[in-house]
């Protein structure tokens, strides 16, 4: 509708009105048009349903991506780098005294047999990897432990004192 009530059968882009008008008189198909676009702007350049053959770091993409869209080989590396990178990080200490580093979490995975060294659970039963335990004064490896019993031990802030307490609460007889 114009400003003097009189009807214009296009608007302004040429789209016909008839029927395609909303309640304050714009239309419709412009209104649509609109929208998509700005949806598109929203994505980004990588959303635009263009497809990259190659990653940044120059890996094949066809069947190597995440649903995300990133590239599964750049996220294994980043996942071994960066266990090892927050291990030196907290201050994880072998015994030897040196950073702690994969070879010593294999050898550590080794000698428990794969299984939390609290609970004794395997590692094929958890969902994800064994944890590595340390004490937080001293920064010295202590064990691999399955996520339960090292977030436990994370509550009681290593209180040996706190869990006597809770293991006399839970067998006190009610």
């Amino acid at each position: 509708m114009g400003s003097l009530g009189t009807f214009k059968p296009f608007c302004k882009r040429g789209h016909p009105r008839i029927d395609n008008v909303d309640s304050t008189g714009h239309c419709l198909t412009c209104q649509k048009m609109q929208k998509e676009i700005s949806a598109e702007k929203k994505k980004g350049p990588t959303a635009t349903g263009v497809f990259k053959e190659f990653c940044t770091r120059g890996h094949k993409r066809a069947g190597n991506v995440t649903a995300r869209g990133h590239c599964l080989t750049c996220m294994k590396e980043w996942r071994k780098t960066e266990h090892e990178y927050g291990w030196q990080r907290v201050g994880i200490k072998n015994e030897d005294g040196g950073n702690f580093d994969r070879h010593d979490y294999n050898r550590a995975f080794q000698i428990q047999g794969g299984m939390c060294k609290i609970c004794g659970s395997h590692q094929s039963e958890l969902k994800g990897r064994l944890r590595v335990d340390h004490d937080h004064k001293t920064g010295k490896f202590r064990g691999l432990l399955c996520n339960s019993c090292n977030m436990c031990l994370g509550m009681v802030r290593d209180s040996p004192d706190k869990l006597r307490v809770m293991a006399d609460y839970l067998e006190a007889p009610r």
